[in-house]
């Protein structure tokens, strides 16, 4: 901007009109940068509401039936659209109890299979159910 103005001077009613188009236009980049930066605006703030109840560390402590596991985040978010890659991923409002721990209301006698899928892409079948 400061270079088109530089360029007009105002000494005919022409060069008013060039001083106008370029200090239109010139509004027109700034409104466009300040709707981008509203955007990123309303990004950030979205993810973080998102993520402001999560305080996950590196370790997970889940209370499985009463029973009590524990693994890594990134373990838990390897699959995102599973259950617990979504539970995990700051869409969810997720509440730890008072021991860190957070309640998985299932029964927990073949959990440590499922924690073994997550970790090593496959696991075993029960000693009661191989045939």
């Amino acid at each position: 901007l400061q270079r088109k103005l530089e360029k007009i001077k105002l000494e005919s009613p022409n060069n008013v009109v060039l001083l106008h188009n370029a200090i239109t236009e010139s509004l027109a980049v700034v409104k466009q940068e300040q709707d981008k930066l509203r955007q990123m605006q309303k990004d950030y703030n979205e993810n973080h509401k998102k993520l402001q109840h999560l305080h996950f560390t590196k370790h997970i402590h889940l209370n499985v039936g009463g029973q009590r596991f524990t693994t890594s985040l990134s373990n838990l978010q390897k699959y995102p659209s599973s259950f617990f890659g979504r539970m995990f991923s700051g869409d969810w409002p997720l509440i730890s109890d008072a021991n860190g721990e957070y309640f998985i209301d299932r029964y927990p006698k073949h959990f440590g299979r499922i924690l073994q899928f997550l970790r090593e892409g496959e696991c075993d079948a029960p000693a009661d159910e191989k045939g």
